[in-house]
């Protein structure tokens, strides 16, 4: 499957951006839900700030696995993010 791109685009306060499926080249996230189910995503030359991120289905237990190996998840200097682990919520 290939994956849709989107490129240049600023996402803004109160907008949720779904990862799975889709790459994104030079994007800037600001105070967004970012949401990742664990399917295929690609993204370069983007930056985060102050973005909450959701890691549901698959991907939720991925991160759990990894933060119980002792994994730390953290932000790129000067990008401000924050991680919630969210079980099979429906993303339609």
């Amino acid at each position: 499957m290939e994956l849709q791109k989107i490129e240049n685009r600023a996402f803004g306060p109160g907008e949720k951006v779904e990862l799975d499926g889709k790459s994104f080249f030079n994007c800037t996230f600001r105070s967004c839900e970012i949401v990742y189910a664990g399917g295929e995503t690609l993204w370069r030359c983007v930056t985060w700030h102050d973005c909450n991120f959701k890691f549901v289905g698959p991907a939720k237990w991925t991160v759990q696995v990894l933060l119980t190996l002792g994994c730390v998840i953290s932000p790129p200097p000067g990008q401000t993010i924050s991680c919630t682990l969210i079980a099979f919520e429906n993303l339609n």
